[in-house]
Parts: C-alpha cells; structure tokens; sequence
C-alpha cells in the first residue's frame, strides 16, 4: 500500500512539474496570437536548420524542458521562411530569441549559446507578473512571498528600536554618571599609555591565554 502511495505521490509531483515546464512547439500564428491574448509568456526563437548556433540552442532549450519554475512556451520560427515575423519584429540575424509577455517585448538574445544566458532571458517574461493586466496577481504573488520574510524582519526591527530606547533612557537617567566614567576611562588609558603599563597589561593577559589563542591573535 504504501508503494502506491508512493508512486501516486511520485506522479503528481511530476504533473505538477510538468504544468510549470518550458514547452518547445513550432511556430504558428495562432499560437503566438492565443499566448499574446493571454498576456501569457512566449518567447520567438528565429531559426534555421543550417545555422549550427541555432541547433546548439536548440539542445540547450531542450534540456531546459526539465526545469521547474520555467513556465512559458518557446515558437520555433523558420528564419528562411517567416519574413513577415521577421519584419514585424526587426529580426536581422538568425539564433534571435525574442521573449515576450502579452504584446510586451522583455528581452532579446542574439547568438547566445549559454543556457544561464537563455535562460535569464525567457525569465524576464516571467518576473513581470505585474504587466499586461496582471497586476493583481502579481500583488498576491509577491505578498505571499514577501510576507515570510517581512514579519521576521519587523520584529528584529521592533526590538531594536525598543531595545535603543531602553537604552538611550537608561544613559539619559545616568548622563552624569556616564561622562564621569568615559572621562576616568580616558584618562586611565593615558596614563597607561605614556607610562608603558598597557605593554606590562598586554604581557600579562598574553601569559594567562592559552597557546593556541595566543597563534590565533598573532596571525591577525
């Protein structure tokens, strides 16, 4: 029992995955018109099968496919054919990759046959959550998001600004006390100073440490 519930666990990982994976379909109009309708994010690799940049991307988007998190289709685009497409979006060389949200442009990559290069770029459609008619859930997603990190970073503010005003009243309510002490501190400190006993201090706080933090200090 307990191995199918494991394996049914394994398969709805892997659905769930899947639903949020870089996606490769050839180019057609309808597909880049339905995604752009959307406000979905796509991305135009301009191609050909003669151009070895081209295929080296190819390999490198198609590994990406495994990658969680990259949620939007590429359009393989025949750079020797599609001259309309490439007019529309003043494409001048092939192994272009135009990504896109909706009808917005977020990024274009020329020759790049990194896969972090690609892969910045097709992630550029997906940080601007808060285009396109988005906005308000790109507001939900960075409040869930932010919220974890928020609420601890509030209360280590809060407790420092009550723990400086704790202690701004305390020096405040011993201003004289304090002065008295910096000023016998200082002067303590130069009367050492000149006299040389910091020397015979330091000597006999060195003898009482142990060796190796002794080695720790010199190598400083």
């Amino acid at each position: 029992m307990k191995f199918v519930q494991l394996v049914a666990a394994a398969a709805l990982f892997c659905a769930a995955a899947s639903a949020h994976a870089l996606e490769l379909k050839p180019y057609s109009a309808a597909a880049l018109a339905q995604a752009q309708m959307a406000g979905k994010p796509v991305a135009l690799h301009f191609r050909a099968d003669w151009c070895p940049t081209c295929r080296a991307q190819d390999k490198l988007l198609d590994a990406m496919k495994s990658e969680p998190g990259l949620d939007l289709t590429v359009l393989a685009v025949d750079y020797d054919t599609e001259k309309e497409l490439k007019k529309q979006f003043a494409i001048r060389s092939q192994s272009t990759l135009v990504v896109l949200r909706g009808q917005k442009e977020t990024s274009r990559s020329i020759n790049d046959t990194t896969a972090a290069g690609l892969r910045t770029a097709l992630k550029t459609a997906l940080w601007l959550v808060a285009s396109e008619g988005g906005a308000v859930r790109g507001g939900v997603v960075l409040a869930l998001f932010g919220l974890g990190a928020a609420i601890p970073l509030v209360a280590v503010a809060y407790a420092s600004r009550s723990g400086f005003v704790r202690a701004r009243d305390w020096v405040q309510a011993r201003i004289e006390g304090v002065r008295r002490g910096f000023a016998v501190l200082l002067g303590g400190m130069g009367v050492a100073i000149l006299s040389g006993a910091d020397k015979w201090a330091e000597a006999r706080v060195l003898g009482w440490l142990p060796d190796a933090w002794v080695n720790l200090t010199v190598g400083i």
